[in-house]
Formats: C-alpha cells, structure tokens, sequence
C-alpha cells in the first residue's frame, strides 16, 4: 500500500491521502482492489460507492466552499484543512481546524464521522452539538485531548442538547438524536444496542441477529446488509428518529406548471425523502397555508432549502381543558337576547372536540330551522340519519393521531373511524354551546330542571380531532380547516397547547402556536373564534390560547350549591357540600363517637360514625367502610367543594371543623340515645359570592402577546350541566359504574362554549359584523369585576350584547400592523399568518391595536407614561353623545381625550386617547379600572374598557 501522511478505515476499506495540492492523490483499497484517483478532493465532485467499490460521479451535488450536498446511498470525502470528513446521506458537514466550529449552521441529525489522523490512532470519532469527542478503544471520552470520563453513554456537554451516544468498546455511534442505534460488530454476528431517553431515564434494547435491524420512525421496520461487510449500505442503516412536523409554505412562490397547492407540496416532500414513501397528512388550504408529514431532522434540513419554504412548528400534543347557567347569564324564553335572536337560529357553530353522542336528546332539531343554503359539511356516520337539522356535520381528524402514534392503525383502526365521542368532552361542550331544551335533566336529581345550550336553535358541527390516545396540532388545525371550508359561523375552542409540553419554559411563541395561526385564517375568512383559557390558575402569566384575534375565556361559578344536609336529633343541623350520588335512607341511624385511633376490627353496623381526621382523610374513609358503618360524618380543617366530594363512593358529610365542639358535645354523649339523619341531593340557588372567577382558571398576562390584557371575558365553569354519553360512567368504580345523560363538569372548557353560544346569538341578528365586533359587544357589555388578569371585562352577560351602542372595531390587518410595529414579534410569526413577504405587509406599522381594554405595565426599566389610542363605532342611534367616566386606578394619573364623543351618523368612527402616568412605584402588583363611555341622553349605553396597570414581570 502507497506510503500516505493520513490513512482512515472505513470497514473493509483503507483509504489513503497523499502529497499536497494538485498532487494530491487518494488510494482506495478494498479487500485487495487499490484504485488511485488525482485531485479527488479539489474538485469535490466525485463519491466512493461501498457496495460496488468504485468512484463514480455525482448524479446530484452541489458544492459550497469546500462543502458538498450529494444524494443518498452516495460517500464523500472532503479535505478541510488538516481534518478529513466522511459523511453519510444529503449533507455534508466540516470542521474548521482551530476552533471546531462547524461551517455550516443548524446541524441536527449529524451522521458524519470526522477524522484527524495523527489524533485517530487508536481512537474513533464522534462530532455532536459542535463538540468533536473521541472514543477509545478502552471506552473512555476525549473532548479536544482531555480525557472525560469512562461510560457506556455520555450525554453531550451542551445545557440544550438531548444527544445521547455510545461510548463503549466496540460500539459504533449511528444517529446523534434524542434515539441513538449504537452497533457492535462481533465476528459474523451483529448485535444492535438502542438507546432511548423517556422523561430523563435511559433505556437500553438489546436484540442478537444476523443482520442489523433498521429503526423507522422508532419501529422496527426491515433488515439490511451485515455491518461485518464493512458500512455497506450505511444510509439504509441511518434510519433517524423521525416527528411529525407543520410545514408552513408561501403559495405566492407555487411554480406555475403546479395545477394546485396539493401537488407542489407532494412534490416538495418526495424530494426531501429517498428512502421511503413520503406522505403528506394533510395539506392545508384555509387555516395555514402548508402541510403537515413525518420526517427526520435530515429531511427537514433539506425541505428548509426548498422553495416556498417558510417555517415548520413540531405537531405538539394538545390537553382538553376540562340547566342553570343560561339563566345566570340573563337568558329567558320571554324576553331579550333569545326571543329577539331567535335562539341562535341559522348560525352554525363548530365544535373542535372528542366527538358527540348524537342520540343524546340534546341534539333533537325540534324548533330548529333547516340547514343553511351555505353549508359544505358533511355527516361521516355510519348512518347519515344520525344527523339532522340541529347536528348537522360530524367529521373525524385522526391521522396526526396515526402519525404520532403507529401501532394505533394496524390495531384498532376501526375505533377511530366514527365521530362518536367515547369521551363526553365534546357531548359535554356541544350541548353547552347549542345544545336544545331537555326538560327534566339532572346529575342524580342534583341541578334538576330544564336543560339547555345557551343558543338551543344554533346548528352544531363537530369536528372530532381529540383522542383518548392523545390530541395532535396537526388534527386540529385541519379540523378548524375544514371547519371553516364548510361554512361554520363560529369556531369553539375547549383545547389547547401544554406548557408542560414547552421545552424552554418561557411559553410558546405565537409563530409555534398552530392553533393561534389557525385561528387569524379563520378571522380573516369571518369566523368568530373562542378559546378556553387553561385550567392551570391562580398563577399569573399561567393563560393560553391568548392571541389577541382569539376570544379567551375564564371560568367561574354561577351562584348555585350542591349540598347535603346533617340534622341530629337534638335537631341541629349543618349543610355539607356533595355530590354523592347514591341512593340513602333519610331516617335517623345511631350514632358512634371515634376520637382517634383505629377504627379496624369494629363492628359498627348500621350506624353513622363521626370523626376527625385531616390527613389521611381516604385511608380513614376506607377504614370506617370496612367496619359496615351506614355512613361517616368527617370533621375537618381541609376546605373541600363539591366536586372534591364525587370521588368518595361512600356516603360522607364533610364538615368544617368550626363546628367541631357543637358536634362532639352531643355525639359524644349517651351513645343510646345519640341519633342523627343524612339528606343527599340538594340544590341550592342564588349562593353568594357569584359570580367568582375559579381558583382554576388560568390568569393573565400572556406569556407570548402581554401587549394585550387577557383573559378577554368570564364564564361560567363551574360544575356546569350538560349532556354526557350514557354508555361513559360518570361516577361510580369499576364494580359499580354509574350512568347518566347528563353529567357535571368544571373547567374552562365549560366556558368557552358558553360565549360561543352568545357569539352565535349576535351573529343571528347582526351577519354582517365582523368578529372583533362580536368581541367588542360581549366584552363592553359584561358586568364588571375584580381583576381583569383574572376575569377579563367580567362576566360575560347578554342583556345589551345585541345593542350595545358602541363597538372597538378591529380587522385582520389592523392586527398585522400592530405585529409588525412591536420587536417582539418575530417576522417568521408576520410570514406565518400573512404568508407574505414582511415588505408586503408591514407597510403601515402600528403602535396602537383597537382593543376593547388596555393593559400597562410600569417596571423599572418601562415607567413612563403610556398612552393608548381606541376608536369607537357607533352601531346605535344616528345622533348621539357620550361623555367619558373614569373608576379605579388608584394611585395613578389618568387623561382621557377629548371627554366627549359626539356621533352625527350610524357607523360613525371617533377616536380618543388615554393617558396613564404613576408618578411613585405602584402601591400594588395589579391596579385596575374602567373607562367608560356613557350616553348623555337616556344613560342606556355604558361602553366600558378595563384598563390595566401593572408592574408583573414574566419570569425568565
């Protein structure tokens, strides 16, 4: 063999450089075949081809510098300065020899093996996360020649990185991903070694076999070569983790010969990936302009040089957020909003959800008119006739779903076909929104009366993207796609993205929020669209779904109690929260007194045991049940509500333990005569405080828009009514499950219908407005509470929403300017939402949104004044004035102007500013107020705008 300065093996193959610069020469021996090719490495336009052990030219290259893209099944080799690099697949990646920088950005999924050989004797490379390492034969790490540590797996140094890669003897690393094949070549058997990290934990596969077994999107899919050949058919083996990705394209770049968007982006995808079917999940038309597919971090570099190309977000799981309240709202049958909208009829709503139960009798289409000449929709049942003129689309969105998750296909693909809702969410959620009169429901007799959705003679669509298996973005933006395509008037939202999903913990940017990107396509095209804020209260900066062409919506109580009731026979009695469900004699039952200690090996038939208890309040339960005791009456420090009661299939009374000496002083007393009774199901109206924003909902600011004060509006969420799946138990264990058709949830999600609902009912008697005048008249309209970072403008109400006077009107690309004027917002987020060039669309930058409240924030680094400017619009009388009133805002200097709006015509525009200045620190974290505009004729207008101050900071 020719004497070389560098000598490199790659498997059966030695491969040796020599002499410098247009001398150089490279010698390829393998197996006994020596082929000698002059200036190889200067012209970078040739491979060395393992399976057939020869050079052969590019069929497809391209060269940077001293880098070159080649195609798949294909090996090159560069020069780069004094370091050699061997790659496989569509990229090629050097080194800069001083400072071990990579000459090209963004190296993910790296399958590169670079090489120093006078650094290599004895050793072998590994390059990750802009760190060259080295492995030694006797397993041990070297990072720039000091030697690390001696392990089996050595996690990169990087604080961002999830690489993980084998640092055994003998093992060979494959992919630098979160899932690392490490192979280990022993005589002729191959033995393969994968490694996974779940949730911080590594876990380790182990399979012997002759051949090596590929990994596919993290299955096992097909064998290959033998590695004992010597890295034959090495990319066939590189099979990387793949994810499901949303692929944002600009259609203005569409090359002409592409008769529509489908085809372009089937043809962009399948140039990206060679070694398998690509498939396309769902091209996007309406909500985003794009598609979503499955790829490896390999094939997602490629497609980011593809033209149209814009930005890809990870298809990111998505959590639900999960009678009276009709009437809490200010909803009869004789007067005001119903009568006058007509019960929402033709306006169609559609929900985003688990499905529906269409037999439910909330879903009957009596009263309900016929289907709008409008609608595209479709009923994807077994049987058609399962819809009607109330339910008049169900269609299902599963195969971000199957992508995510593929055993699920091959296994019972036959249980994600239907729209049934094996769920109850979206039973639950529809039937708030629309759901028509059921007289009669109850939970068990609790909140017994008629049942109905706040707009009853609506039409409902579901769209089923939400699965027991998970909830995918990429299922639910083609769900609001569709939605929008088949003509709903408005889109309710009970869903939304994680944060325990979001890596950074800073929150997710709006540009990696699909459903947030969805929902503006929707805006555009007119469809009112309302979003569930989050469950995950009472913390600030805690709200999701907050962008500000979103609805976003808290959730409170409604004035209303689910009790029991404790009544000794000294007659004294005491009301209990519960929701027991079961069946209990009101007769008077002896009773015992247990102060402490054990209550096992007793016999207590029959009889009510009373007791303390605050820490293991279960533990005691199940020991006072054992014992046959008829029930136990539970004295204790911990404040529990109703819903805190349905997990306890006993029946129990919780009371506080401020009434612990009354109760022991009798049941304490001559055990003979000491009595007493329990009464179940219980209803109790009018219950004050109410409304109260829940401890639950989720509060403001938003993490990824703070420039807008939210939660937008109040709602009630608490324990709401609606319709369940009769088939899906609702209590009960798995011995005696109990079954109704109507359960009690509490949630945001049981909120955001309710506004759906009253955005149908203005819809119904104003078509034309656009969605920020829905907004406007909602929140204007709403009765005022504390906190707006809590509740928004307040309680949502619908006794002025048809009239309120006076409305913040704000159009699509009202929102673009604002975009554009602030920094914070990056321009992938205006390419996104546009999906034009930001020279296009940010011609007009604005510091002003025409937003129906106001939020300010007086830090240390931002305490100025502020000023704001809103524009209002007279939809009421043609001639009118209005003067200005001021509340709140304790501490602060406040200007308004001019005081005084004076409206000649209907539609009408005035504008006025608001002038805020604190001239000390502020008193308090969260200082808030109204400013309203107040008719001067007959004072039946009152347009109020919360306004915020703050000096909140988010958490970095």
């Amino acid at each position: 063999m020719t004497k070389s300065e560098e000598l490199v093996t790659i498997g059966d193959c030695n491969i040796c450089f020599a002499g410098e610069g247009d001398e150089e020469s490279v010698v390829v021996d393998c197996g006994g075949r020596s082929i000698e090719i002059q200036q190889l490495l200067s012209s970078c336009n040739r491979f060395y081809d393992m399976s057939s052990s020869s050079f052969s030219s590019l069929t497809t290259s391209s060269s940077i510098g001293n880098l070159v893209f080649s195609s798949r099944n294909q090996f090159i080799s560069v020069k780069v300065s004094n370091f050699v690099t061997f790659c496989a697949g569509f990229q090629l990646y050097g080194l800069n020899s001083r400072t071990h920088v990579p000459l090209i950005e963004n190296l993910l999924n790296l399958i590169s093996l670079v090489v120093d050989c006078e650094l290599a004797k004895g050793m072998r490379p590994v390059y990750l996360d802009q760190v060259l390492y080295w492995l030694r034969n006797d397993g041990s790490i070297v990072a720039y020649n000091t030697v690390i540590e001696k392990a089996h797996l050595l996690q990169t140094e990087s604080p961002n990185s999830k690489a993980l890669f084998c640092a055994a003897p003998g093992l060979t690393l494959l992919t630098a991903t979160e899932e690392v094949i490490c192979v280990y070549a022993l005589e002729t058997t191959t033995k393969w070694v994968l490694v996974r990290r779940i949730s911080n934990k590594v876990v380790l596969d182990q399979k012997k076999e002759d051949d090596v077994v590929v990994m596919e999107s993290g299955y096992l899919r097909r064998k290959v070569s033998s590695f004992d050949r010597g890295y034959q058919g090495l990319n066939a083996i590189l099979t990387a983790e793949t994810s499901t990705y949303i692929i944002h394209m600009d259609l203005s770049a569409k090359p002409l010969p592409f008769s529509d968007h489908q085809s372009w982006f089937s043809t962009t995808l399948t140039s990206v990936i060679t070694d398998r079917k690509p498939k396309i999940i769902y091209a996007y038309t309406d909500s985003v302009h794009g598609f979503s597919a499955v790829l490896t971090n390999l094939e997602l570099q490629r497609l980011k040089h593809k033209p149209g190309y814009v930005s890809f977000t990870k298809d990111l799981p998505v959590k639900l957020h999960t009678t009276f309240s009709p009437q809490f709202i200010g909803l009869n049958s004789t007067s005001g909003t119903w009568p006058v909208s007509n019960y929402g009829d033709g306006t169609v709503i559609g929900i985003i959800d688990t499905g529906i139960w269409p037999d439910s009798p909330s879903f009957h289409d009596d009263g309900v008119g016929s289907v709008p000449a409008k609608w595209k929709g479709a009923c994807e049942f077994n049987s058609s006739s399962l819809c009607n003129k109330k339910l008049i689309g169900a269609r299902v969105f599963n195969k971000g779903l199957f992508a995510n998750n593929p055993d699920l296909r091959e296994t019972k693909i036959g249980q994600y076909s239907s729209p049934y809702d094996t769920i109850g969410h979206g039973t639950h959620v529809a039937a708030i929104a629309a759901g028509n009169h059921v007289k009669n429901a109850s939970y068990f007799s609790y909140a017994q009366g008629t049942a109905s959705g706040i707009a009853p003679h609506a039409h409902i669509a579901i769209y089923k993207a939400a699965w027991e298996e998970g909830i995918y973005s990429s299922d639910v933006i083609a769900a609001i796609d569709q939605a929008i395509r088949d003509g709903v008037d408005v889109i309710s939202l009970s869903l939304g993205l994680s944060f325990e999903d979001d890596d950074d913990g800073d929150g997710f940017g709006l540009e990696n929020d699909p459903i947030a990107v969805a929902a503006f396509a929707a805006i555009q095209k007119g469809v009112f669209v309302v979003a569930s804020g989050g469950n995950d209260g009472p913390y600030y900066w805690s709200l999701i779904n907050g962008a500000p062409w979103i609805m976003t919506v808290g959730a409170g109580t409604i004035g209303r109690q689910f009790q029991g009731t404790l009544t000794f026979g000294n007659r004294v009695s005491f009301n209990f929260p519960s929701l027991f469900p079961g069946d209990f004699p009101s007769v008077q039952f002896p009773v015992t007194y247990i102060e402490s200690g054990s209550v096992e090996n007793k016999t207590l038939a029959n009889r009510i045991v009373v007791c303390k208890e605050n820490l293991n309040i279960g533990s005691k339960l199940h020991q006072i049940k054992s014992t046959g005791a008829a029930t136990v009456v539970l004295i204790t420090d911990k404040l529990l509500e109703e819903q805190d009661t349905i997990k306890f299939q006993f029946p129990v009374a919780f009371i506080s333990s401020r009434h612990r000496e009354t109760i022991e002083s009798y049941a304490s007393g001559n055990e003979n005569n000491v009595t007493a009774k329990l009464e179940f199901r219980k209803t109790v109206i009018g219950t004050k405080p109410a409304p109260e924003v829940g401890t639950y909902s989720s509060r403001g600011p938003f993490t990824s828009f703070p420039q807008i004060l939210k939660p937008d509006i109040l709602a009630p969420g608490t324990l709401i009514l609606s319709a369940w799946p009769p088939v899906k138990p609702v209590s009960g264990n798995r011995e005696r499950p109990l079954f109704s058709g109507f359960n009690l949830l509490t949630g945001t999600s049981m909120a955001a219908p309710h506004v759906a609902g009253v955005a149908a009912l203005i819809k119904q008697v104003h078509p034309n407005w656009s969605p920020s005048a829905i907004k406007s008249a909602i929140m204007t309209t709403a009765l005022t509470l504390d906190n707006p970072l809590a509740v928004g403008a307040g309680h949502v109400s619908t006794n002025r929403v048809l009239n309120p006077g006076l409305i913040y009107d704000t159009t699509p690309q009202d929102f673009i300017n604002f975009i554009c004027h602030e920094a914070k917002q990056s321009r992938k987020l205006i390419n996104i939402i546009t999906r034009s060039n930001l020279s296009d669309v940010c011609k007009k930058p604005s510091p002003y949104l025409n937003y129906p409240s106001i939020i300010a924030y007086f830090t240390s680094d931002q305490n100025g004044p502020k000023i704001f400017q809103r524009t209002l619009t007279n939809v009421g009388e043609a001639k009118i004035s209005y003067s200005v009133r001021v509340k709140g805002l304790k501490g602060l200097n406040v200007v308004v102007e001019p005081k005084r709006l004076v409206f000649s015509e209907k539609n009408e525009k005035l504008s006025y500013t608001v002038r805020l200045e604190s001239p000390r620190a502020l008193q308090e974290n969260v200082v808030y107020g109204l400013v309203s505009w107040i008719d001067e004729d007959e004072a039946n207008f009152e347009v109020s705008c919360s306004v915020v101050a703050t000096s909140l900071v988010q958490e970095s």
